[in-house]
């Protein structure tokens, strides 16, 4: 796994700190040498510069200093910005590969299925953008599979998609585990106890006050779901770290 030296995180928090707040410190610095010359300047000489200056360079210094509140005040009220740094997504072993034909010929010989839901099961599967890559774990490939599946072995799949993808993640970024505050996992009907997130946070040894949310039983959709939920989770915390 790499490792980020403590030069290349502090760094790393600069940056994001600048690029997230530029409108303001450029704000602040304006405001800040307008200051400083105000407040090194004779208060006559000063006097003398207002007299000077034209009713035109006056109505554009007030229209310049309304614009610099307005963007203070924008800059102070918008969301903190979230942003999707990497990701990574896990890849089944070879021998899980279960093509089209497969499945319809896999099918054919589970006597509680239909002929009628194997042409609309071929026919959403066509539809559905599946391709000959798709996979499925081994226990789906026993003929009357509803039979054989246990917890363990629904536990086992979850742990080698979701286990392989985390580490997958933490070896390109480089992220300490120690450094997340908040995990959410999705799945669309697995819910074990205890949860997933819990799975997770346990296994790469997370601190005990991360946020842990498992979403199950919504889906597909919910993948979406979830990251809207950790956008929100990421921009509410007033000390998040950004993981």
């Amino acid at each position: 796994m790499m490792s980020s030296s403590p030069i290349h995180k502090r760094l790393k928090t600069v940056y994001t700190k600048t690029v997230d707040n530029f409108l303001l410190i450029v704000s602040m610095s304006l405001a800040i040498a307008a200051t400083i010359v105000m407040a090194t300047s004779n208060p006559n000489d000063l006097t003398d510069r207002i007299q000077a200056l034209n009713h035109s360079y006056c109505y554009i210094s007030l229209v310049g200093l309304f614009l610099a509140t307005a963007v203070t005040a924008y800059v102070l009220q918008r969301p903190r910005a979230v942003y999707l740094t990497d990701y990574a997504c896990f890849r089944a072993p070879h021998n899980y590969r279960v093509p089209s034909a497969s499945f319809a010929e896999h099918a054919h010989q589970e006597s509680h299925i239909s002929e009628r839901s194997i042409r609309f099961l071929t026919r959403l599967l066509e539809r559905s953008g599946l391709g000959e890559e798709t996979s499925l774990p081994p226990i789906s490939c026993y003929l009357e599979a509803h039979k054989h599946h246990t917890l363990e072995d629904a536990r086992e799949e979850a742990e080698l998609v979701v286990f392989s993808a985390v580490d997958d993640l933490l070896a390109r970024t480089g992220v300490d585990p120690a450094a997340i505050d908040v995990v959410v996992v999705n799945c669309s009907g697995f819910c074990p106890t205890p949860s997933m997130a819990d799975m997770v946070a346990s296994r790469y040894k997370m601190r005990s006050d991360i946020r842990s949310i498992h979403l199950s039983g919504m889906g597909c959709s919910a993948g979406l779901v979830s990251i809207e939920l950790s956008k929100n989770l990421l921009q509410a915390m007033p000390t998040v770290r950004g993981h």
